[in-house]
């Protein structure tokens, strides 16, 4: 699994999990999203089940729950919308520069590598996805500073 990630995404003419860094497919998976993450999580010691489980609870989210998947490496990935959406994009939260949204409800994502990923989601949506995941790392870093103390 590439530690560098922008977002990643299910296409269904392929049937495959694709990994998307600086604008390009870095890695490609013949999984559905579901089974990306768990596998992905697994290889951290855990899984998307636990994950998405720990980010509800925290977070007191129960919609689109974003996985944690290393904090190490900051992956930290959100949906745009359900995983059962064939649509569906896994935003890496931690390489987000700035997120712009237009009237027509498109969302614009620049990524701190000066790549962008047009979606077609309101930005209040992708926006509170974002303030919910900084509330979870805030929560997390806290918890480990409490730790060293």
């Amino acid at each position: 699994m590439s530690k560098q990630i922008d977002y990643v995404k299910y296409n269904s003419d392929t049937e495959q999990v694709e990994v998307y860094y600086n604008g390009k497919i870095v890695e490609k998976y013949k999984y559905d999203l579901v089974t990306y993450l768990d596998e992905t999580c697994n290889l951290y010691g855990s899984t998307y089940q636990g994950r998405k489980a720990s980010y509800q609870k925290l977070t007191k989210s129960k919609q689109k729950p974003a996985v944690l998947v290393s904090l190490i490496d900051e992956v930290l990935l959100f949906p745009n919308k359900s995983l059962v959406n064939d649509d569906c994009v896994m935003i890496n939260y931690y390489n987000i520069a700035k997120i712009v949204g237009s009237e027509r409800r498109y969302t614009k994502i620049y990524f701190l590598n000066k790549s962008e990923l047009l979606l077609g989601v309101d930005s209040r949506i992708i926006k509170g996805q974002e303030k919910r995941c900084s509330r979870f790392v805030d929560y997390l870093e806290q918890n480990i500073r409490s730790l060293d103390d």
